[in-house]
């Protein structure tokens, strides 16, 4: 199945088209491929002059960074980052942008004045409402001074006011800066506002109209929208080579997440830290307990000597105080039974202790083997 099929559309620099169809009938496809995010399967694209059917992924999100800017019906705002953040954010990774963060937070800034949004710079999206999200989401849209922005359902989660001064902004720009727009909407109420409507059905495009309305303002006390470029030193000044320059940015961008996110970061580097205590713990725990078992089978035949003569004390006085209670000569035979059993485990162990005296392994000491040893020597 095909989303696009037959196309030919020619947009000129400066139009401000709409894209309307049901859903299902490739307008999302249609901006995809102008927006350089998709390959046609078959066909040609050409951007500004420049086929980019066959570019590289690397040349096609060049010219995403510096040619083209997104607007998306969602915002696609970042949660824990302020709005002048948010639109200095694509400067960041454009290649030809302000090295400096000052400066890129300056242009940030004189974009969201811009629009209206002078008081909010400092508020994260959770703080502004739906309108002011998209204004926002247009700010980052300009800040690179593309050719082109590509809006797809910009008004779709605002309520009616809002969507007529968004649609108003965007007409603004487009009148006054010359910025190609291209608008995905189903909604005809929004396609009045541009200039030309092109209907899809099909993946096919089914009509192409020419019209320009005249509406008045709904957002004439708006501030003048600028979107000249400041001259600035970009990245390439500093004449680093391209590994260099993205493990800066690699590493500028983790500590700008570590700055905005302090307790998440903290308490990481405490799970870090407690797992590499306990590592070196355990390991100690090894070295430890390897080491007190070759000081074990060092212990000279006089130390195991002495241990027996103390297990034959400590065993002999245990029979003792367990045939108390009975009669004598009960009490007699469980003592000359545990006498003889520990006079035989004495006995082999100091014919043990002379015979290994360096040896590297103790007697044993499990039950079974202290029966055993203790019936070897009387058979």
């Amino acid at each position: 199945m095909q989303a696009l099929a037959g196309v030919d559309l020619r947009v000129e620099s400066g139009e401000f088209l709409a894209l309307m169809g049901a859903s299902g009938s490739g307008k999302s496809t249609m901006l995809n491929i102008l927006g350089c995010l998709d390959r046609p399967s078959s066909g040609r694209y050409r951007f500004e002059g420049v086929g980019v059917a066959d570019r590289s992924e690397p040349e096609l999100a060049h010219i995403r960074s510096e040619r083209i800017g997104f607007v998306f019906q969602s915002f696609n705002l970042l949660a824990r980052t302020t709005a002048v953040e948010n639109v200095a954010l694509p400067l960041f990774y454009a290649a030809n942008g302000p090295a400096n963060r000052s400066e890129r937070r300056a242009r940030a800034w004189k974009a969201l004045a811009s629009l209206g949004l002078a008081a909010r710079e400092l508020n994260t999206p959770s703080q502004l409402s739906g309108g002011q999200q998209q204004r926002v989401a247009i700010a980052r849209a300009l800040i690179n001074v593309p050719g082109v922005i590509l809006a797809d359902e910009p008004t779709g989660n605002l309520d009616s006011r809002t969507s007529e001064e968004i649609m108003e902004l965007l007409r603004e720009l487009n009148r006054d800066h010359g910025v190609t727009i291209i608008v995905v909407t189903h909604d005809p109420s929004i396609a009045a506002y541009t200039d030309r409507v092109v209907t899809m059905r099909d993946g096919r495009v089914v009509s192409d109209e020419m019209a320009r309305h005249e509406k008045k303002s709904a957002a004439a006390n708006m501030a003048d929208v600028t979107i000249d470029r400041p001259a600035g030193r970009g990245r390439a000044g500093f004449k680093l080579g391209a590994s260099w320059a993205f493990a800066l940015m690699v590493l500028a961008a983790a500590a700008q997440a570590i700055m905005r996110n302090k307790l998440r970061a903290v308490l990481t580097m405490l799970g870090v830290f407690i797992g590499v205590a306990a590592l070196i713990a355990m390991v100690d725990v090894g070295q430890g307990a390897n080491a007190g078992s070759r000081s074990r089978s060092k212990v000279s035949a006089r130390t195991w000597w002495w241990c027996c003569r103390a297990q034959l004390l400590a065993t002999a006085f245990a029979a003792a105080m367990a045939a108390l209670p009975r009669s004598p000569s009960t009490m007699r035979r469980l003592f000359h039974a545990k006498l003889r059993r520990c006079s035989a485990t004495v006995i082999w162990c100091g014919k043990w202790a002379k015979s290994n005296t360096k040896a590297k392994t103790g007697p044993p000491t499990s039950r079974a083997s202290r029966r055993i040893i203790c019936r070897s020597p009387t058979g």
